[in-house]
Parts: C-alpha cells; structure tokens; sequence
C-alpha cells in the first residue's frame, strides 16, 4: 500500500506540475486525470483514515487538495467522500471548502450518501464541535485541544505552521470568557498591521455574538476599566508604556496572549529595542498577581514550552504541531549551464520535480540583479499566467521596490476600489502613486505608509477588492491575507547589498511560504520563486533544505548575552556603576539584573 500511495501523490504533482507550468506557458505538456488514478485515490485515503493506527494527515490534506482542485465536478462528485476522510483524521473543517450546503449556523454537512457515512462523520465532527453563546463553531483536532487546554492551564505555548488556525481558536475561546467571566483580555502583537486585523477579528466576532459590554481599545485608559469587560489589542511599545503611565495599569484579573512572539530572539542584537521591549513587557506581566492565563504563539517555534517556563517562571503546556490543513507547494526556476529548469517543491518528496523550460523566451528578465524592465516584465507575465483568476502576493524587499513593482504590474481583474482611489486623491494627492496601481488591480503596502491608508487599504484587501498586493514584510508578519499565491524573487532585503544588508531567513521564508492560502478557505497554496540560484547562493539555505517548512529555536531571555559579558555585568553590578555609552552592548541587562535583584529581595554586593 505505501508505493500505492507514493504512486498517487506523484500522479497528482505531476498534474499540477503541468498545469502550472502551462498556466505560464513555460511548458507545452499538459497532464489530464484519468478516471483510474481517482480511483486509486480514493482506496488509498480510505485505506489511510480508517486501517492505520496514525493516519498521515498531510498526506490526505496533500492528496485531497490537489484530487479537488483538478478533477472535472461536473463529472465526479467527490464531496461526500472528501467530508468522510477529513472528518476522521479530525480535519473537517477542512471540508466546508468542498461542500457548499454547509450549515454554518449548525455547523452541519450536507447529506453524505449513506447513513453510516452519515453516522461517522457526525459522531468524529462532534468531537470537535464548540458552542459560543449558542452558536457552534468546528475545529480542527488541535484547535480542540488549544481550546481545551485553555479552560484549565495556567500558560500555553501554541507553535503551528502559519495556516492552522491557532490565532481563530484563541479569540474564540477568549471571547468564550469574556461572555461567563468578569475578565480583561491584553493581547499583544508586533506589527501595527496585525494590530489593525486582531482589532478588526474581535470586533466582527462579538458583533457576530452579540455582547454589549466590551470595550476593544489600542492602549490603556484607567477610565475604560470601570464596568466593563475590556480587551486591549495593543503592540509592546503601547503596553509597557502603560505601567510606565500608570499605577492602574492591567490591575483587573486578565488572560495575557502574545502573539507571533518569534521575533523576541533578537534580543541578542544590539540594535533590536523592539524585542527587548516585548521581552521586558511579558516579564511586567511575570509578576502581576492578577494574570489568570498566558499564552505565548508563533509559527513553527522549537520547544515553546521551555521558551514560557523561562520567561514566567511556572511550567507551561506545550501545543506544537507541524501539520497544517493547506497544503503548500513551492516552485521554482533555475538556471544550470544555459537550460532554464522550473522545479516543484514538496514536504512529502525527497527530491524536487524538475523538468527543463521550452519557452525561455519569457523569462528573460532572469538572472539580473536589479529590477528593470525586463525583470519586470517577466515577473507580470507569470503573476497574471499562474494567478490570473487568483489572490496574489508579491514580496518586494524595499519599499521603493514595491511602488516600482506595482506600477509596473497589470492585473488582468479588478475590483470596486473607485471609492478608495477617490479618499486618496483628496486626502493625499490627485497623482498618488497607489491611485495609478489601485486602477489596474494593484496595490503595494510597506510601513511608510499613511495610517489612514494603511487601515483602509489592509480593509480593502482582507475584502478581496484587490487581487494583486506587491508588499515588504510589514504586511506579512501574522497577518492573515486572502491570497493563493505568494511571489517572491529571492531572499534579500536589498537591492544594493552594502555592510549591514539582511536577507530573509530560512525561517522567514517558510513563514513567507505559509501565506498562500489559507484555513477555511483553500487546499492549496503556492509560492513561486522567481530566481532560485539566488537562494541557492545565500547563507542558510542548504540545498538540501532549501525550501523545507525549518523550524526556530528562540532564546528564552538574556542569557546568552549575559554569559558573553558576564564579568563586565557583575562587575558593574556589584560596584552598583551606572551604565554608560561605553557599556551599550549589555547596558540593558545590566538595568534589568538590578530591576530583578530589586524585585527578589537579593543583595546587588
């Protein structure tokens, strides 16, 4: 059965394989499914969910996604047995995709085509059924178990890849609280952008609920306390500026989340204030008696446990899964000698598909280093070939780029955004360049951007009036966006590489990877790679793993800076010196060891 299933999965790449690449007219071959490989399918996934003892979920998702997206519906109605299958590995929420007479109000499926189908899938949907002032809600196995874990721990450290869910099943339990609970909520993100969409989730929620009594605010108030049941969606600078402002700060009994809290191992820097900012804000917290629960998340984080048990110093519970309901491919194009190769990335294969470009024609922009117009001309061709009729991201690694790029974009669809073009023209300019991309479909967003245009434009693309957004990393930390498709030419932040340039991480740009498609909404995403020798010749991306869904580990505090300067530290501290310029490198420790001395009563000499 296992080369069956091997067999199955590579017939079903292999179609997507050709399809894409004649999408982009790269490759004249196309792959047509035939009636016997459904087949097939469908023994082996019955095979897989019902006969082993640990079913591969992201094989089904893998196998499911692609069998869905290109058989002919018209002539297989595959429904019912997609619900059956996801159901019993606990993934049925994956199968509202496919089922378009789901009952959302009852959180059932349409009929299935026999009674013991029928009986099955209800009693394994029921397990992860939850109810939210009278309304039913389904999860998926591990958002279960969040939700669970979260009616008795004391901290949770959730760490999942970019489309599980994690974020939806927090809030949801959290306003579950608010609802039978006099209790406030601080919810802590880095990005002003994620603080617009978290804000703009709880609102639509406890709209959708229908509770009265909440307050959502962006920073602190001693006024706002008094009544009511607040949640503060704020970013680390706005919460410790409130202990600082305030002896009132955060006094009601609260749950604390610290959302995508991956970027506090850059503490370690010497320039990186933000994350030693997060850092200080959860260790204020650290020592509030009246914090009920913590909960730290981020994607794909090595032991998150021992991350929470060293910061809060109380055990935490850890909620780690690699398994994500999208299945996400990678492709690629490579030159070797003077052939052109586009490649297809897979977590279940060892090995990439690689097949040898016919029409080198259209990437002829390839290879060079800045963006010119032949670039740019090779990159509009495959956005609007492979996403035409989809929801794309384009990665710019400046935000000079990302105007050039949108401008030089010509998306083939457009949506209603004439209102929107209108607000710019008066409130900016009449030749605003992002009227001139909004008119053609496009849209580019970086954190130089106006407030008001960053909320109303975030709002626009959440609501799917632009089907092309060319953006740096502000937008992709976190934020849900609704695209199948992410673009991306290769790993700099740059494009003159000088001293201090940067480059994306290999775990930044798995988590880049993890923002085509998403829960909910779509079985497959795909990330292209426009130049791949780039990767290829950047440090940390091995060939071997070169577009693997890594893992991070993260510093759970200052020690390791404190051992590289130890002597000098307790030096100081003991000699109770103050910090001078001369001491940048570990001056903030050194204030933070004698605040932690302070606070446990330990002698400083």
């Amino acid at each position: 059965m296992e080369e069956n299933k091997m067999s199955v999965l590579n017939s079903w790449l292999e179609i997507d394989f050709y399809n894409v690449a004649n999408k982009a007219n790269l490759i004249s071959k196309r792959k047509v499914v035939q009636p016997d490989l459904i087949y097939d399918t469908i023994r082996c996934l019955d095979y897989e969910t019902i006969m082993t003892d640990k079913p591969s979920v992201n094989y089904v998702i893998t196998v499911i996604g692609l069998m869905w997206e290109h058989i002919d519906h018209n002539r297989y109605d595959l429904r019912s047995v997609v619900v059956k299958f996801l159901s019993r590995i606990g993934y049925p929420t994956s199968a509202i995709i496919c089922d378009e007479g789901f009952d959302k109000e009852e959180c059932r499926f349409s009929h299935l085509n026999s009674w013991i189908d029928e009986i099955s899938s209800t009693i394994n949907q029921l397990q992860n059924e939850v109810v939210v002032a009278g309304k039913k809600y389904l999860l998926t196995n591990f958002q279960k178990k969040i939700w669970d874990s979260m009616d008795q721990d004391k901290i949770l450290g959730i760490s999942a890849p970019t489309s599980a869910g994690k974020s939806f099943v927090i809030l949801l339990k959290l306003i579950s609280r608010l609802i039978n609970e006099d209790v406030d909520i601080v919810y802590i993100v880095p990005t002003l952008s994620l603080l617009n969409q978290v804000t703009e989730d709880f609102n639509k929620e406890i709209k959708r609920i229908g509770i009265d009594d909440c307050w959502i605010s962006n920073s602190f108030d001693e006024n706002q306390m008094i009544g009511k049941r607040n949640i503060y969606i704020m970013t680390q600078e706005k919460a410790i500026s409130a202990f600082s402002d305030s002896e009132q700060a955060f006094s009601k009994k609260l749950v604390l989340v610290a959302d995508e809290i991956q970027n506090i191992e850059r503490i370690k820097e010497d320039t990186d204030q933000r994350s030693k900012i997060l850092f200080d804000t959860l260790v204020e917290f650290r020592y509030k008696e009246n914090v009920e629960q913590i909960i730290i998340s981020g994607p794909r984080i090595e032991d998150i446990d021992k991350v929470g048990e060293s910061i809060f110093g109380i055990e935490t519970v850890d909620h780690t899964t690699s398994i994500s309901p999208v299945l996400n491919l990678t492709y690629s194009i490579k030159k070797i000698d003077r052939k052109y190769f586009f490649n297809q990335y897979c977590v279940l294969t060892d090995k990439p598909m690689v097949r040898e470009i016919e029409n080198i024609a259209l990437i002829e922009g390839y290879g060079q280093k800045q963006y010119t117009d032949k670039y740019l001309g090779y990159l509009n061709n495959f956005v609007n070939g492979v996403g035409g009729n989809a929801q794309n991201i384009i990665f710019a690694p400046t935000s000079n780029s990302a105007r050039k790029i949108a401008l030089a974009l010509d998306s083939k669809e457009n949506g209603s955004v004439e209102e929107l073009i209108q607000y710019y023209q008066t409130t900016i300019r009449d030749n605003y360049s992002l009227c001139q991309t909004l008119s053609k479909g496009v849209a580019y967003h970086h954190g130089k951007l106006p407030m008001h245009v960053r909320r109303t434009l975030e709002k626009a693309i959440a609501d799917k009036l632009v089907k092309n957004v060319v953006c740096t990393t502000t937008l992709l930390q976190g934020v849900n966006l609704p695209a199948q498709n992410v673009f991306i030419r290769n790993p700099h932040l740059y494009i003159i590489k000088k001293k201090d340039s940067q480059e994306l991480t290999n775990y930044e740009m798995a988590n880049l990877r993890g923002r085509a498609g998403r829960l909910l909404k779509d079985y497959v995403g795909r990330t292209f790679v426009m130049d791949e020798d780039e990767f290829s010749e950047t440090d940390g991306y091995e060939q071997m793993e070169l577009f693997d869904d890594v893992t991070k580990e993260l510093p759970s505090g200052y020690e390791q800076r404190f051992e590289e300067f130890r002597d000098e530290i307790e030096e100081v501290v003991q000699g109770n010196r103050p910090v001078d310029a001369a001491m940048k490198k570990y001056g903030y420790i050194i204030s933070y060891t004698l605040l932690y001395n302070f606070i446990n009563d330990a002698p400083v000499s």
